[in-house]
């Protein structure tokens, strides 16, 4: 299955969308193949992809990404787990992305989500702090601090291999801009996103997944400046 969106600048976001604001999103599952295209209009954005499989090791990053979280053996099905980011160029329109090819590997157990961020200014950097990455069963969240600098996007993400009933979920999903799952018979996934520009709040991220499978959550907070 294959979906994708323009959503444009007044998107998903805070500040009453005048700040950063959600720009596209394209998500793919049922993939032993993961290649996705660079749509136009996304210069100067900040793209995000959380992109999962089972009995890999995943090869390096695609050039001019940078990785956020990587890990290729959770539980025993072997649960394969990569987040990167990049901010991207005129170059990269219309190019297409392959995080992982491999013809030999169920199409049951692959996904991928890309999301893009439009930025009004010009970006210096992109800082990666309240890293948590746990898996099932779930002992430790993510503490969202008050009084980040600049914008912040922060982000939850993660999926279960074997989980026959539960959807995974996060609590307090009021406070979330965008929450996308899939709900597939093998694997279920889901992606999180808040935009904090002027108003912060301070929280700890709680995953709620099912126990007795593969199960790996994911969370983190960029802010940019």
């Amino acid at each position: 299955m294959l979906w994708s969106k323009a959503i444009g600048a007044g998107g998903a976001g805070g500040a009453g969308g005048a700040g950063v604001t959600l720009n596209y999103e394209l998500f793919q599952t049922g993939v032993n193949t993961t290649t996705f295209p660079i749509p136009t209009g996304v210069a100067g954005n900040l793209a995000i992809v959380s992109y999962t499989h089972a009995y890999i090791y995943m090869p390096t990053l695609p050039a001019g990404w940078t990785q956020i979280y990587y890990n290729s053996n959770v539980g025993g099905n072997r649960q394969a787990h990569r987040i990167m980011y990049k901010v991207l160029t005129a170059a990269d329109e219309g190019t297409n992305v392959t995080i992982y090819s491999n013809s030999s590997l169920s199409t049951d157990y692959g996904t991928v989500y890309l999301k893009t961020f439009y930025i009004p200014t010009s970006l210096s950097s992109v800082n990666i702090s309240s890293l948590n990455a746990d898996i099932v069963p779930f002992a430790s969240t993510t503490a969202v601090t008050s009084g980040l600098p600049g914008s912040s996007i922060v982000v939850a993400t993660g999926s279960t291999y074997n989980s026959a009933t539960m959807t995974p979920s996060y609590a307090d999903e009021a406070y979330w801009d965008v929450i996308d799952r899939s709900t597939a018979a093998l694997v279920k996934t889901v992606f999180a996103l808040e935009i904090q520009e002027t108003l912060k709040t301070n929280r700890d991220i709680l995953a709620v997944f099912q126990t007795g499978s593969n199960g790996i959550s994911v969370s983190f907070v960029l802010t940019l400046s």
